[in-house]
Order: C-alpha cells, then sequence, then structure tokens
C-alpha cells in the first residue's frame, strides 16, 4: 500500500540576500523555504499586507525606500490544508551617500 505522509508545514523562516543594510537602487532578494510535505505553496506580506507575488522567492528590484518594512512569508500546505507564517524580516533601505 501506498501510504503517503501528509505534513507541515513548519519551520517557515525567511532569509534575505545579500545580507546587511540594503540601500536604494540595489536588489534584494528574500527567500522563504518550510519543512512540509508535500512542498508547500508561498504567499508574501508587507506589514501585514498580503503582496500579489506569490512562490519561495521574493526579489525586489531598484528598491527604494518605500520598500522599507517588515515582510513574513506564509506557506501553505494543499495536502494538510495548513498555513503556518515565518517570523518577520525586517528591511531597511539606506538612501546612498553622494
Amino acid at each position: 500500500m501506498d501510504y503517503s505522509i501528509t505534513d507541515g508545514p513548519e519551520n517557515v523562516r525567511v532569509v534575505a540576500a545579500p545580507m546587511g543594510p540594503s540601500y536604494s537602487g540595489s536588489n534584494l532578494t528574500l527567500t522563504c523555504s518550510a519543512d512540509s510535505s508535500p512542498a508547500a505553496e508561498f504567499q508574501w506580506a508587507m506589514n501585514g499586507a498580503e503582496l500579489s507575488e506569490m512562490g519561495q522567492e521574493l526579489r525586489l528590484s531598484n528598491i527604494q525606500s518605500s520598500h522599507s518594512g517588515n515582510y513574513t512569508c506564509m506557506a501553505h500546505n494543499k495536502q494538510s490544508l495548513r498555513y503556518a507564517t515565518s517570523e518577520s524580516i525586517s528591511i531597511t533601505v539606506l538612501a546612498v551617500k553622494g
């Protein structure tokens, strides 16, 4: 018999690349991961408001101060129908000193 195990999502986490301060005009990628079987689907939010972006990566190009805020990702397991949200990651965009 085929017993498929449905589990998660758990341990939802977000990492930013590059790490450290972000400067206006640069690019930033946030990556979400979760322990989930089957693999989770991801939805992004900024300051609690859901963004239209879906997927494991949130790519921010030519970032500006308006991108500053707290980002979270929510993982959804379509089999277990469970949701889990990451801790928020705070992004501060600094002006480039000319």
